[in-house]
């Protein structure tokens, strides 16, 4: 997991991108804004994430769910997003990007990664038991 000032830039990075985005929005053809409109979704979600993690907040179950949703809609993008610009196939996460597409790829990429990340914790969360073991126990025997 990133510390917090890795954190921190990628928050700035993505609401600066959606900030950029939104701008461009009303220059946009329909099916590039239908894009642009579920991009900003992931954004939004991806910020909010890095914020909780910024923060340390818990997350809710139903946070967790979201974020499960919002993965697949990243993979989606990710797929739209190399389908129209098959140049991008060189293009690797870790190089600096140089065009607009290539940092739409860089947040999506830092998006999903983020957000299996925040799944693994979920299912951490999940197999733990909810009441401590020395309760637990206590409780059985009373019962």
């Amino acid at each position: 997991m990133p510390n917090k000032e890795q954190l921190e830039v990628q928050a700035n990075a993505a609401h600066g991108f959606s900030v950029w985005l939104i701008s461009t929005l009303p220059q946009q053809a329909d099916e590039q804004r239908e894009f642009s409109d579920h991009l900003l979704h992931v954004l939004d979600v991806y910020g909010r994430e890095l914020e909780r993690l910024i923060d340390g907040d818990l997350a809710t179950q139903d946070w967790y769910q979201l974020i499960t949703t919002t993965t697949i809609l990243a993979r989606m993008l990710q797929d739209e997003l190399l389908e129209v610009n098959p140049e991008l196939a060189e293009y690797r996460p870790s190089d600096e990007p140089t065009t607009i597409e290539e940092m739409m790829s860089r947040l999506l990429f830092d998006a999903v990664v983020l957000f299996e990340a925040s799944q693994r914790e979920m299912g951490t969360l999940l197999e733990k038991p909810a009441i401590p073991d020395a309760l637990n126990e206590f409780i059985q025997r009373v019962i």
